[in-house]
């Protein structure tokens, strides 16, 4: 259908007549078949190719770029299957990349540009890459010449022709030398699209295998259920800043296409250029995680007009209720002419189900306990389970398993954490994290099952320590940690960052945690830092956490 001239109203009935036609090798062109000329991504800084330059880009200017982009995949003999990895800064060229290489059949596998030439090698060789799309400032931060890529794939680069260096070519001028027509392979749900490489216990990364099923099912077809539903128009936009190699950031970029909502896509966090562009561009969804939250609070969110915010989103990592209810306040929405505090939506999954399984939409008038990751999504099926994968009472503390449209058929070459079952046998995927249901129906978090702490006997969930913890007036953020102990198996070992400004020593953090604590939870050891680590979605880091703490034993026993 053409576009010019409907109403979006119009446009919101046809993408959800036609919802269950998407794949990913079609997605574009039925989205621009859909918006058209409507403005789909803002930019911070100008994109410069023969075809397009400047800071908006229509969605018929993203179906060139793709169809360009796929030819010229095409004209390097990618083929259906092909492994092509991304391996950019945090630009819009990354996920644009990537529905290129779906459109022609390829996979893609989205890099994060924080990781070291060692995990890249790794992964190009572990997944056979064919093809490696990466930019100047990314590849030389830790490479010296293609010549150290492991596996010899092909490398293409998005800057300039005059910088491009030897023994790769330019994609811009490919891309300019490329038709703008492309058509889409014929995909079926099952057909491998994406491969997205997590963190493992393990020492190796894993790369969790998506479908053209598995990414269409939460970001194309639930938004466009959601727009047949609307009552009528509602002009929006929304700004996010997260990680487009990660599952969170990938999906929601093609969550926020599919909604016809414009997205402001900054390239890396600051707090203050965050709260800036909300104001400046009247931004009404802001998309973020647990950490972007505190820190834009710090950085004085309140002195900044945010009135225009409708709609926080977060996910992740928990959400600490008084930050939400800030930010709630900070926000405004309306209804029937009437002004509200904002909405606050929190969103539950990982890698493995590309990525939601649960959300919860918090309100001022409704509000449920700490930990609550709300209800399932239409067609997610979920249960929770003992040791043994039987599936217990309403209200117990168990596994999370999962299943539905969203979820990995498996892990590249099976891999898995050693001696751990992926899959139970009849096809529930097993979320590793532990949580409780609710009288509602609702799900609760109670922590990550590989970060129990078993200490003598008894379990310590680490999240409810780390949530009494930080209940000190103090006490900005604390993070709990399971270390080997002869005797006990595992003791507690808390990393805690104070408020600015602070003053209490460690032993005065473990004595009131005497107080406040069973004593099989209470800390063996309190560990002051400045800041903590996190990793590429901002979660905290515990791997380094652990090992800060090994090494620092270590160094005493010398």
């Amino acid at each position: 259908m053409e576009s010019a001239g409907l109403s979006l109203r119009t446009r919101y009935r046809e993408l959800f007549k036609r919802r269950k036609e998407f794949t990913m090798a079609n997605v574009l062109d039925r989205l621009a078949a859909v918006y058209g000329s409507r403005t789909a991504i803002i930019l911070e800084e100008p994109l410069n190719y023969s075809f397009f330059q400047g800071t908006k880009l229509s969605y018929t200017t993203l179906q060139e770029f793709i169809n360009r982009l796929g030819n010229a995949l095409i004209k390097l003999d990618i083929k259906r299957g092909d492994r092509v990895a991304i391996y950019t800064r945090n630009l819009v060229e990354l996920p644009l990349a990537s529905y290129a290489a779906m459109k022609i059949g390829a996979v893609a596998i989205p890099l994060n540009n924080l990781l070291k030439a060692g995990e890249v090698n790794f992964i190009l060789e572990d997944a056979q890459v064919k093809l490696l799309l990466t930019d100047q400032a990314t590849f030389f931060q830790d490479y010296r010449s293609t010549d150290d890529l492991a596996g010899n794939p092909l490398v293409g680069f998005l800057d300039d022709p005059a910088h491009t260096p030897e023994g790769a070519f330019c994609l811009k001028t490919l891309m300019a030398e490329a038709s703008p027509e492309l058509g889409p392979v014929e995909m079926q749900p099952e057909d491998l699209v994406g491969i997205f490489y997590t963190s493992g216990t393990t020492g190796f990364p894993k790369g969790a295998k998506m479908t053209s099923k598995n990414l269409v099912k939460n970001n194309v077809r639930m938004p466009a259920l959601i727009l047949g539903l609307l009552p009528k128009e509602i002009e929006r936009k929304a700004l996010m800043v997260q990680p487009l190699s990660h599952i969170m950031g990938y999906a929601l970029f093609l969550f926020n296409l599919t909604l016809g909502q414009p997205l402001v896509l900054l390239e890396r966090f600051h707090p203050v250029r965050v709260l800036e562009a909300i104001q400046r561009h009247q931004v009404t969804t802001f998309i973020g995680v647990p950490a972007m939250y505190s820190m834009m609070l710090a950085a004085g969110a309140e002195k900044y007009n945010l009135k225009s915010v409708v709609l926080w989103v977060s996910g992740s990592d928990e959400m600490p209720p008084d930050l939400r209810k800030k930010f709630i306040e900070l926000g405004q929405a309306t209804f029937f002419g009437r002004s509200y505090p904002a909405l606050f939506l929190e969103g539950y999954g990982q890698a493995e189900t590309s990525p939601i399984s649960t959300m919860y939409l918090h309100s001022t008038r409704f509000a449920l306990g700490p930990g609550c990751i709300g209800w399932k999504l239409p067609g997610v099926q979920l249960k929770v389970v003992d040791s043994k994968d039987r599936e217990i009472e309403r209200g117990q503390v168990g596994e999370l398993l999962v299943k539905g449209d969203h979820v990995m058929p498996g892990y590249w070459k099976n891999r898995g954490e050693a001696g751990e079952k992926v899959f139970t046998d009849d096809g529930w995927f097993h979320t590793g994290d532990m949580v409780r249901q609710g009288k509602y129906r609702e799900y609760y978090l109670v922590d990550r099952k590989k970060d129990v702490i078993k200490h003598g006997g008894y379990s310590v969930f680490c999240k409810e320590v780390e949530e009494k913890i930080a209940g000190h007036p103090l006490v900005e953020e604390a993070a709990l940690v399971g270390v080997p102990d002869e005797k006990k198996g595992q003791v507690p070992v808390a990393f805690i960052c104070l408020r600015p400004g602070a003053r209490i020593t460690a032993e005065e953090l473990g004595e009131w945690c005497r107080h406040h604590l069973a004593e099989y939870k209470v800390p063996r050891q309190i560990i002051l830092l400045e800041e903590m680590p996190r990793g590429i979605a901002l979660k905290t880091d515990k791997k380094a956490l652990r090992a800060r703490y090994l090494r620092q034993q270590a160094s005493v026993g010398q």
